[in-house]
């Protein structure tokens, strides 16, 4: 694994950010900002997907997968951004666990990882609230492993029919 900028989740705001150590950016060996950066950019949605804004046709992502060559399909970022106005419902959950683990497929596809484990779960915070969490469990070719925790919070889409 290479040298990355080292990126730190704030999950209270729900973004990431650059780490700073000595009014320097700090640099990481570790999966957390690969993972940051496969979980939370927006992969482009399928065509077949429904977006979360029916007004809307943006089917958003990374501006240069658009011209990736090297590999057919290779996609940055996830899916999940589809579900930032899911009801909570029986099929969240297991979308948000299949987008987290297409997201880091790429991991065990180039040889970074032995396997990927993603756990995901709701857990309401308000009665207009609720979080993912998502567990990352990475094993290494080496056998060892890093277990990463992440969580987006979402407000409740009311369904008013």
């Amino acid at each position: 694994m290479g040298l990355d900028l080292k990126l730190t989740w704030n999950a209270s705001e729900e973004y990431a950010q650059l780490a700073f150590a000595d009014n320097d950016v700090v640099a990481d060996r570790s999966l957390l900002t690969p993972i940051i950066v496969s979980l939370f950019t927006d992969a482009r949605a399928k065509d077949d997907d429904t977006l979360p804004d029916s007004r809307s046709a943006d089917r958003r992502g990374w501006w240069a997968d658009a011209t990736n060559t090297a590999k057919r399909g290779d996609q940055i970022g996830s899916r999940l951004w589809l579900l930032e106005r899911a009801k909570t419902t029986a099929a969240t959950v297991p979308a948000a666990k299949r987008y987290a683990e297409e997201a880091l497929q790429w991991l065990v596809d180039e040889g970074i990882a032995a396997a990927v484990k993603v756990t995901a779960e709701s857990v309401r915070l308000t009665s207009q609230t609720w979080a993912l969490t998502l567990s990352v469990a990475v094993t290494k070719p080496s056998g060892t492993t890093e277990t990463y925790k992440f969580a987006q919070e979402w407000e409740e889409t009311i369904d008013g029919s």
